[in-house]
């Protein structure tokens, strides 16, 4: 699996592709495919690592990604394999698979019934985070998502 990875903190010179071990999922968890990503100022803090709770390098950056989930862990009931997602792994979504618990605030979301590609900012791969959320509002609001964790409408 290819990844973006941070050997140190810096600028956006400082990201390296390099090919990293498959994610396995562990209980209460699921990996996700990854097929886009958001880029955010909070990623851009962590990469020069000064955002709270930031990894040490060598770390994967990535809060924000959408894709299909390929494997659950144990306790994991809904999202199953092939379900599409949004999902906030707080670190590691620059990458073609991440690792994704369930427990926490709106982790993942179920979005089977939309077309995630069709609503993004101009670029293939990059979400605008206002118009991912807002149309996540939209869409639960017409009962076509299903959501894990916390509540998206605040």
């Amino acid at each position: 699996m290819r990844a973006w990875q941070a050997p140190r903190y810096g600028g956006p010179e400082v990201l390296r592709l390099h090919d990293l071990p498959e994610p396995h999922p562990g209980p209460g968890e699921v990996v996700v495919r990854v097929r886009a990503i958001g880029l955010n100022f909070a990623d851009c803090m962590a990469r020069q690592g000064v955002y709270p709770q930031v990894p040490a390098p060598p770390f994967v950056p990535g809060m924000e990604v959408a894709g299909e989930v390929t494997a659950v862990g144990d306790g994991v009931a809904d999202p199953r394999p092939g379900a599409r997602v949004v999902a906030v792994p707080i670190f590691g979504g620059h990458a073609e698979a991440v690792r994704v618990q369930l427990e926490a605030s709106l982790r993942a979301v179920r979005i089977d019934a939309i077309d995630l590609y069709q609503f993004h900012s101009g670029n293939d791969s990059l979400f605008l985070q206002e118009d991912l959320w807002e149309m996540l509002r939209e869409q639960q609001r017409a009962g076509k998502i299903k959501h894990l964790g916390e509540s998206i409408t605040s």
